[in-house]
């Protein structure tokens, strides 16, 4: 079972203006909660018991919801990213507060339980999921050929 996860939350948000000019991505409001609140849930129905949560642009507000996660039945750690670098950046920046396998979720992705379970089979192997777009202007892609996925 994995028991740990690393949601990456300190991005600007650029991308999801003018939704963005009141709450950093992550606490955009979903169904009464906010976005990386459902993951937390997610998370601990899967049996994740311990979340990474890295924060920079706006880090106060993620923290003062989230606060040390005793309310969500986690324990929340927080690590700063005091530049946004990049998504590799800010996982290398937890390699020090993870210990052996994890889930690294961005703190702006819908993923339900079932999907978390799918990647949790993978017997250690890296994994992750991708979707289809029509327009991938403003996006990171990838080139998926064979079974095997390029940048």
């Amino acid at each position: 079972m994995i028991e740990e996860a690393l949601i990456l939350a300190a991005g600007k948000g650029t991308r999801m203006w003018p939704l963005t000019e009141y709450n950093p991505k992550p606490l955009l409001p979903l169904c009464g909660k906010s976005i990386i609140e459902q993951q937390i849930f997610s998370l601990k129905n899967i049996g994740v018991k311990k979340i990474h949560i890295l924060i920079g642009h706006r880090m106060k507000e993620i923290s003062d919801l989230l606060g040390d996660g005793k309310k969500y039945d986690v324990e929340i750690n927080y690590i700063v990213q005091s530049e946004q670098k990049g998504t590799g950046h800010a996982v290398s920046l937890a390699k020090n507060h993870v210990k052996g396998q994890f889930f690294c979720l961005n703190g702006d992705t819908l993923i339900n339980e079932e999907n978390l379970k799918l990647l949790a089979k993978n017997d250690g192997k890296i994994a992750m999921m991708i979707t289809n777009v029509d327009d991938g202007e403003n996006l990171e892609l990838l080139r998926v050929k064979m079974g095997n996925c390029y940048q």
